[in-house]
């Protein structure tokens, strides 16, 4: 494992264009739901130490939803083991384009 303090984080994180974990792979897949404003944000993490606080309920994958437009955010946490979520996205906090940035790990 590489980790620098002086990073954005104050602990190691694996995420897309990061080297904490080199040998780390984060993959995510975000889909609609049969929900309308609804979207699921499923992760793969082949990364030992974060499966490991993962299964511990250490650590948790998370998403975070944002629209650009009226500056509407939300973060959701997956439940405690889980390698999956949703996030429901209120009609009226919306317009325009929305944003899902997703990360295993928070």
């Amino acid at each position: 494992m590489k980790y620098s303090p002086n990073r954005y984080y104050q602990y190691p994180v694996l995420r897309p264009d990061n080297d904490d974990y080199p040998d780390g792979r984060l993959e995510t897949r975000v889909s609609k739901t049969d929900v309308p404003y609804c979207i699921r944000v499923d992760f793969t993490v082949q990364e030992p130490t974060i499966q490991a606080v993962i299964a511990d309920g250490n650590a948790r994958c998370a998403a975070m939803a944002y629209c650009s437009s009226t500056l509407y955010s939300f973060m959701e946490q997956a439940d405690i083991g889980a390698y999956s979520l949703e996030i429901s996205i209120p009609r009226d906090e919306v317009e325009g384009e929305v944003e899902v940035w997703y990360r295993p790990g928070t």
